[in-house]
């Protein structure tokens, strides 16, 4: 429910949860570049504003803002803010957010796919796997491998994330995982909405040919 001004934030969280939501995952502000006790005082007033837990999200590649272990560190003592995820893929943030969520109230995510094993090594509590999308299976065994402390197996499953996460540079995010998903009998979800252009017949040919690797 994330907007650029917390008036708007707000209001879509409390929409949300009058229409049944269990969380929120609220991104940070984006255009704008808050200072730290803007994005504090934010996270606040919209945290006060509902009942139900609320999940910070940081991707600083698509915001423009970075939310710092001193920032998470303070939000992390608001009552209903239960955790982080971060799919900013900076080993930094997630030590810094790991140390965080060392408190029982406290989780971190793991939002890079290419992160999960790193991540579960640091103490992250899950995944919030984009590629589960297409390829579940492998999704599901990586987790049960990290679980279990099956070194092997998960190595096997992390790299074999890459074979997927290799064609979706082919097209802006998300047209190629929709179309992934299309082209996989999954289900009919794209194409993406404009501006988002739809992948070609190449394209289709690559991640059809990418498909058959977890076949």
């Amino acid at each position: 429910t994330g907007a650029c001004s917390t008036k708007e934030t707000i209001r879509l969280s409390k929409k949300m949860e009058e229409l049944g939501a269990d969380a929120l995952s609220v991104i940070t502000p984006y255009f704008l570049t808050p200072t730290e006790e803007e994005l504090v005082q934010h996270f606040t007033a919209v945290a006060e504003s509902v009942s139900i837990p609320i999940i910070l999200y940081n991707i600083p590649k698509a915001t423009g803002c970075n939310l710092s272990a001193e920032v998470v560190g303070c939000l992390a003592e608001v009552e209903n803010i239960r955790g982080i995820k971060d799919s900013s893929g900076k080993e930094e943030n997630l030590k810094a957010y790991a140390e965080l969520a060392k408190r029982d109230d406290f989780d971190l995510l793991i939002g890079s796919d290419s992160k999960i094993s790193y991540g579960y090594a640091l103490g992250a509590s899950g995944a919030v796997a984009g590629t589960s999308n297409v390829i579940t299976e492998v999704l599901v065994e990586l987790d049960r491998a990290l679980r279990k402390g099956e070194t092997e197996k998960a190595e096997e499953m992390q790299k074999d994330i890459d074979v997927l996460r290799g064609v979706l540079k082919l097209g802006t995010v998300p047209v190629v995982m929709k179309r992934a998903a299309e082209l996989a009998g999954i289900a009919e979800i794209g194409p993406a909405r404009k501006p988002v252009l739809e992948c070609s017949a190449q394209d289709d040919e690559k991640i059809k040919e990418m498909l058959q690797h977890y076949h």
